[in-house]
C-alpha cells in the first residue's frame, strides 16, 4: 500500500477505493481474530462488515475490470 502513495491524478478515485476496501478488510480480520462480546454482537458486526466488503470490492471491479 506504502508503494501506492505517488499516483497519478487519473489513479487517485482507484486508490481511494482501494483504501476503503483495505480499512474494510482489516476491521474484519481484527474481528475475527479477536472473539469478544456475545454471539449476536458479533454475528452483526460480522455480517455488516462481510456485506461491506463484498460491496466495496464489487464496485471496485465494476469501475476498473480486470484485464482491461
Amino acid at each position: 500500500m506504502e508503494t501506492l502513495s505517488n499516483l497519478l491524478s487519473k489513479h487517485k478515485d482507484a486508490y481511494k477505493l482501494i483504501m476503503k476496501i483495505f480499512t474494510t478488510y482489516n476491521e474484519f480480520e481484527a474481528l475475527v481474530e479477536s472473539l469478544t462480546g456475545n454471539l449476536t454482537g458479533y454475528n452483526g458486526k460480522f455480517s455488516i462488515l462481510d456485506g461491506s466488503l463484498v460491496f466495496q470490492l464489487k464496485e471496485f471491479v465494476t469501475r476498473y475490470p480486470i484485464g482491461k
